[in-house]
């Protein structure tokens, strides 16, 4: 009977040392994982030079913006460490963006990722987090394959051009949200909207959407000029890489040239396809015949995105070709 009870509490010793200690490591594995949803104070320092604490904001995360941290020097706020989680080639890639209350980009630190070892995964490595450092932010930042000519641009990591701006992307991201939410600044257009002076048409207003004569199109405006019609803006849709591409082109009927085309929508990878939408690409459709056939030089490395574009506009001129030309 001793024996029994002897026994019984060498069980009971040994199960609440077990409970313990679990208990111990439970709350050090959540302690690490609250400490590595902000950043420590060596890393702090060398995003936001000056800074020695953070505190919460009380902003509200959006998008890929998922924490905002106010940093402070003594009492004296110097700037925000905003946690972001663009996707990468593998998954989401946990980083933060440093952005001093001059409105400098500072710094950033990827802080848990997945990319490819040896390849993707060197967006952990100081040389390229570095290439980051004291950035304005009146541009978007831009990856390159050469070395940087421009302020805003960031040399890419070789063979990991996915990886590489998806970085940018979370800088990006950060930057827009700290202009918008904390500095109030007007949010920026977005691309989903007709701009016709994207689009570089002579004209005051869009005009209501017309009747559609068939449907290889989506859409049919009216370029407006007082109470002239100086042109038209046809939306249709190309096939991308992954999925569809909505692109408006623009006509003018006089001169019968395309004046701009405008990428509205697409699932083009980022950093690669989705280059389709910036003005480097898209001018190279201004002044071309609306009566022939378009063809422009394709991005090097987005060759299905380009074509899905090109597609686009050529439905959009055929349309023009045979239901609206005068």
């Amino acid at each position: 009977m001793k024996e029994n009870i002897k026994l019984g509490l060498i069980l009971l010793i040994i199960t609440s040392i077990a409970g313990l200690t679990l208990g111990l490591a439970n709350n050090a594995t959540a302690e690490s994982i609250a400490q590595n949803s902000k950043i420590n104070k060596e890393d702090l320092k060398v995003i936001l030079p000056g800074a020695d604490t953070i505190k919460d904001s009380p902003k509200e995360p959006s998008g890929i913006v998922k924490q905002i941290l106010e940093a402070y020097s003594g009492s004296e706020l110097v700037g925000y460490v905003l946690k972001v989680t663009p996707k990468g080639f593998h998954g989401d890639i946990d980083m933060m963006v440093a952005i001093n209350k001059e409105g400098k980009q500072t710094g950033i630190k990827v802080i848990a990722q997945s990319e490819t070892p040896g390849v993707g995964s060197k967006i952990e490595q100081p040389i390229f987090q570095d290439k980051f450092k004291d950035k304005a932010i009146d541009k978007p930042l831009k990856v390159v394959k050469t070395s940087a000519a421009q302020p805003n641009e960031v040399e890419g990591i070789s063979g990991a051009t996915i990886s590489s701006n998806a970085v940018a992307t979370g800088a990006n991201e950060a930057i827009k949200f700290y202009k918008t939410n904390i500095k109030g600044e007007a949010a920026e257009e977005d691309n989903k909207t007709i701009n016709l002076k994207a689009l570089k048409i002579d004209g005051d207003k869009l005009g209501e959407a017309e009747a559609l004569k068939n449907d290889t199109v989506i859409a049919v405006n009216k370029v407006m000029k007082g109470d002239k019609v100086s042109g038209y803006v046809i939306t249709a849709k190309g096939k991308g890489a992954y999925s569809d591409l909505t692109v408006a082109t623009a006509i003018d009927i006089d001169k019968k040239v395309v004046t701009g085309i405008q990428v509205l929508d697409h699932n083009e990878t980022p950093g690669i396809g989705d280059v389709v939408i910036e003005e480097d690409f898209t001018s190279r459709f201004s002044n071309k015949s609306a009566e022939d056939k378009v063809s422009v030089e394709a991005i090097s490395g987005s060759t299905l995105s380009s074509k899905g574009v090109m597609e686009a506009v050529n439905k959009a001129l055929e349309y023009f070709k045979s239901n609206l030309k005068g």
